[in-house]
């Protein structure tokens, strides 16, 4: 017999962007400061913070090199989340669906 197992579906998605601020808080950072670090604008830097723009495997392996935290790492996080907005979607979609 197979067992189905229901994934979680968060209430809101989690951006990429706030586990790298959650990081640049921990270290003491500004993003100005990590933006030179790896190279990028500060604008390009805070739109991903902000969540406006999703995070690629270049920045990814750029915040290997400056961290030390695995590429792997973030482009799940954003694997997720982009996982998480899809699933939402589809929750509220099926809650209409019922209710109507």
């Amino acid at each position: 017999m197979k067992t189905i197992v229901k994934d979680h579906i968060p209430y809101e998605a989690t951006h990429v962007g706030e586990h790298i601020l959650d990081e640049m808080e921990s270290r003491k950072m500004t993003q100005k400061e990590l933006a030179k670090e790896l190279g990028i604008q500060p604008s390009y830097l805070n739109e991903i913070i902000k969540g406006k723009r999703n995070l690629n495997a270049e920045i990814a392996v750029k915040l290997e090199k400056v961290w030390g935290i695995k590429a792997v790492f973030w482009l799940k996080l954003q694997a997720q989340y982009e996982i998480d907005l899809v699933r939402i979607k589809y929750r509220e979609l099926e809650k209409s669906i019922v209710s109507n």
